[in-house]
């Protein structure tokens, strides 16, 4: 009697929280006549429980979700296929456009083959909309990235945690001589890192992926890059560490410095020529200075010479 009771309750509990759950849930008969749908489920569709069960699903379709999604009519015609087959829908992403007072939506559909005291199917509608806006916000996020990095005049390059490139900017392209879908995929240290530095670079970046440290992150470097054709190229590297997905990922700024590297070193030699110029000028200056006295000292010689006569 205990026992009784107790399945009882339980059974009670589960019927409230499927009433009452986000989840917008419906059970069908074996000839996909609705048996039951939830509070969420009635939200949803505008139909009324006591409307709902003299409904069979396609006629739900055809009366009010075919209307109230995107894309009704496709998924209408994948759920009669499940139906015909007996399969199951996984996880289908469905659309609601705003309109009017009604807010912008997005569900995900399941629809199941049960067998259980004439029960056939258990279809539910999960609302994803906040995970989808903060999906659609990332992605606006970065395609705003991917817009100025790739009108970046440096070029700008980036890794995943196994340090394959994921992003290669038209830079990056005319910098290095490779095309962006020539590299996406590929190991960054096979493509523009000298290969007397490969081991010193797999050594620190095997450091990188587990802890997202590094000898060079967060600080601006020189460094010798390798372009295609296997010419090295003078480079100023700024790195950063980024963590996605708990994954490590490198983001790494690289300017050319050939010309500016060209001009220190005509600066320099200009420098140089003008200290020598100026040890010349100081010693010729010296020199005068002793000539002149040289010349005052014999001037007063004679002098003295003339006064004895």
């Amino acid at each position: 009697m205990v026992t009784e009771r107790w399945t009882k309750s339980v059974d009670e509990l589960i019927g409230q929280a499927m009433e009452h759950t986000g989840v917008a849930m419906a059970i069908l008969s074996d000839d996909l006549n609705i048996r039951w749908i939830n509070r969420t489920m009635e939200e949803l569709t505008g139909v009324k429980k006591d409307d709902a069960l003299s409904m069979t699903t396609p006629a739900l379709f055809a009366k009010r979700l075919k209307r109230l999604l995107e894309d009704g009519e496709a998924l209408e015609k994948r759920l009669l296929l499940a139906y015909r087959n007996n399969t199951s829908v996984e996880g289908l992403e469905c659309h609601i456009p705003a309109q009017g007072r009604r807010k912008e939506r997005w569900l995900l559909f399941w629809s199941r083959p049960i067998h259980v005291n004439g029960l056939g199917r258990i279809e539910f509608f999960m609302d994803i909309t906040g995970y989808r806006i903060h999906l659609n916000g990332i992605m606006e996020s970065e395609e705003v990235f991917r817009t100025i990095a790739m009108s970046a005049l440096d070029a700008i390059v980036t890794v995943d945690g196994k340090g394959s490139v994921t992003f290669w900017n038209r830079a990056a392209e005319t910098m290095f001589g490779y095309r962006q879908a020539e590299v996406i995929g590929r190991k960054l240290y096979k493509l523009i890192i000298p290969e007397k530095l490969h081991k010193q670079f797999l050594h620190g970046f095997r450091r990188f992926a587990t802890t997202g440290e590094g000898r060079f992150i967060g600080k601006t470097v020189e460094a010798e890059g390798v372009r295609k054709d296997g010419t090295e190229v003078p480079v100023e590297l700024s790195l950063a560490a980024v963590k996605r997905n708990g994954v490590w990922c490198g983001i790494g700024i690289v300017r050319d410095i050939t010309k500016r590297i060209e001009i220190e070193k005509e600066l320099t030699q200009k420098i140089d020529d003008l200290e020598r110029m100026n040890r010349i000028m100081v010693g010729r200056e010296l020199r005068m200075e002793e000539l002149r006295k040289e010349i005052v000292r014999l001037r007063k010689r004679i002098d003295e010479l003339e006064s004895v006569e």
